[in-house]
């Protein structure tokens, strides 16, 4: 994973960093610059890379140092969603069409008043108005689990499992949310569903070794954890795990 800080260094506005992991792209917070006139200014700097290559954007919340700088984002040519809790989506659909407004230059007396326009680019600002602020089902249901809500966090996996059953991620998370209250046979079956998806997803691999741990089954457990060591060498959960159950190294294990 590599991580590049575009914005919320050596100042506390602008907040802008790029996550990079297996070819995904993800900016947590899309951050106006505020204060002196130098910083503002850096608005209409271009980005070190490409908006279009940007999968998706993370918002933490609505403050304008955080959220403002969508507009040009997506004059740039940013295509993708936005993920937010509820509140920020509703605060952001009264504020971004007057971030795009302050973009502009109209009504931001103080630039107008120096006439220093260097480099400024005219927004539409529709952009702001016709992007999509959404949450998703998966997110909402991550944000549970980090509170420990876990009834919540499976009714919202479930959910997005039926509007797509071909992506691992989903089935892992509910069933850690299942050990987390216990229900091991649910959190087997989710399991197996991961790993038949994604036969190369080291965490699918661990999180079902927990789970037939869990359940008494050692040898599902040691070769489920095997597998992950088999993916990536270096993960001690996976040797963790396979140690706690008795495995050894060149025994055949049951993996279904």
């Amino acid at each position: 994973m590599r991580i590049e800080f575009l914005g919320g260094t050596e100042t506390v506005t602008g907040s802008k960093y790029l996550l990079e992991h297996d070819g995904r792209r993800l900016l947590v917070d899309c951050g106006l610059f505020q204060g002196l006139k130098q910083l503002r200014l850096r608005n209409w700097d271009a980005l070190p890379i490409d908006a279009s290559k940007i999968d998706a954007v993370l918002l933490t919340h609505a403050h304008l140092d955080h959220s403002g700088f969508i507009p040009r984002l997506v004059q740039l040519g940013f295509r993708g969603p936005v993920y937010c809790t509820s509140a920020t989506r509703d605060l952001c659909g009264l504020l971004l069409p007057d971030s795009a407004r302050l973009l502009e230059g109209k009504d931001y007396g103080v630039e107008l008043q120096y006439g220093d326009h260097r480099g400024r680019i005219v927004l539409d600002v529709k952009d702001a108005e016709h992007l999509d602020l959404k949450i998703t089902m998966r997110l909402r249901g991550l944000l549970y689990q980090a509170q420990h809500q876990h009834g919540f966090a499976i009714d919202d996996f479930s959910t997005a499992i039926g509007l797509s059953n071909q992506q691992a991620e989903p089935y892992i998370a509910r069933g850690l949310s299942y050990i987390a209250v216990n229900d091991f046979k649910n959190a087997a079956s989710d399991l197996d569903e991961a790993v038949t998806i994604a036969p190369q997803n080291v965490q699918a691999w661990i999180s079902r070794g927990l789970a037939y741990e869990r359940l008494g089954d050692k040898e599902k457990a040691a070769g489920s954890y095997a597998r992950a060591m088999n993916i990536d060498t270096t993960s001690t959960v996976a040797r963790e795990g396979f140690d706690r159950v008795g495995g050894k190294v060149g025994q055949a294990y049951q993996t279904f």
